[in-house]
């Protein structure tokens, strides 16, 4: 190898290296940097990959409860994502994306995130039929609760000798277990802070309460045939609080744990986990919940299979009455 070709080869080896080494320190700059930031900007700022029209979402679980809703929606367009169909258009005036997420906490937190992502959403409303583990909250009443739970975040503790034994190292809720489940708080990470939440409570908006405190006059149907009618005249019920799980809850006892522990008056399978996502993308959320069952608290048997297209009709006059609402309110996602 000649001199020139060896001063060649060196010159070139330190410019690599000095390459290199103004990489690595814009990296370590950028991370640094990226370190000293507490934590990233709402979520708000989703960049809408599909549609981008400022829009309401609407959820249901499932065929019974969408079926009215999107028979109520103007100027449909619709969009399949990943085998979910998005259907945009306007209902009583208010623009929409309506869609079922799918039966169960899973479906409904993937399904909200999703359209968190896809369209330009201001808020999330969800529609649908629950069980009733309050006995003041009959068959057909409309309930939409201030805050709901996760009761399926538990600790199922282990037998021993001296009973029920919980891990100390697991944070629990500080609510009475049933037999060898502890009820669990719920990690939440969000923009909301650098550093992980624990919370068993997930708020609706104070806003979309206080609306739908303005709906009335709704005629609610107390029957699903001519011979099978409610013991009670439906009524529409703001507040309280709500719980969620991938259960279908058909146990009395259970049912009786979760209104005394809980204070819970419905519980259903997927408005706490769409409301932590809400919570955690700063989105505001309300459920509307139509009673369809006594969840396990009827003489003989579960009364879904009877009542649920008469709830999901309940349910459905109410929510259309308070996007009516929605539509001439400043909340409206066409004046955000």
């Amino acid at each position: 190898m000649s001199f020139q070709q060896s001063f060649s080869y060196r010159n070139a080896d330190r410019q690599r290296s000095a390459f290199h080494s103004r990489a690595l320190k814009g990296c370590l700059w950028a991370c640094g940097a990226l370190a000293a930031v507490p934590f990233l900007a709402p979520s708000a700022a989703h960049a809408c990959q599909t549609e981008c029209t400022p829009r309401t979402a609407l959820m249901t679980a499932y065929t019974t409860e969408i079926q009215p809703l999107i028979k109520a929606t103007k100027d449909r367009h619709e969009y399949r994502i990943q085998g979910v169909r998005f259907t945009i258009g306007s209902l009583n005036g208010e623009p929409v994306v309506v869609f079922m997420s799918g039966v169960s906490t899973t479906n409904a937190a993937m399904n909200a995130q999703r359209v968190l992502d896809q369209f330009n959403i201001k808020q999330i409303v969800f529609s649908g039929i629950a069980g009733s583990v309050d006995a003041s909250r009959n068959i057909g009443d409309v309930v939409v609760p201030s805050r709901w739970a996760n009761y399926g975040e538990s600790l199922y503790a282990r037998e021993t000798d001296a009973g029920y034994q919980p891990s100390t190292t697991v944070r629990k809720a500080g609510l009475a277990a049933y037999g060898m489940i502890y009820p669990r708080l719920t990690d939440v990470l969000s923009a909301r802070s650098r550093n992980k939440e624990e919370r068993l409570w997930f708020p609706a908006s104070e806003s979309l309460l206080a609306l739908a405190n303005t709906v009335n006059g709704v005629a609610l149907e107390s029957c699903a045939s001519a011979t099978q009618c409610t013991r009670d005249k439906p009524v529409l019920k703001v507040g309280g609080s709500g719980v969620s799980g991938s259960i279908f809850m058909d146990n009395a006892d259970y049912r009786d744990y979760l209104h005394d522990v809980f204070d819970a008056q419905i519980a259903d399978m997927e408005s706490g986990a769409v409301a932590q996502v809400a919570y955690a993308n700063q989105v505001p959320f309300i459920a509307f919940r139509s009673v369809s069952d006594l969840a396990g608290g009827e003489d003989d048997q579960n009364g879904k299979h009877i009542y649920s297209s008469m709830a999901a009709n309940n349910v459905a006059a109410v929510v259309c009455a308070f996007f009516k609402q929605l539509s001439a309110s400043p909340l409206s996602a066409s004046k955000v």
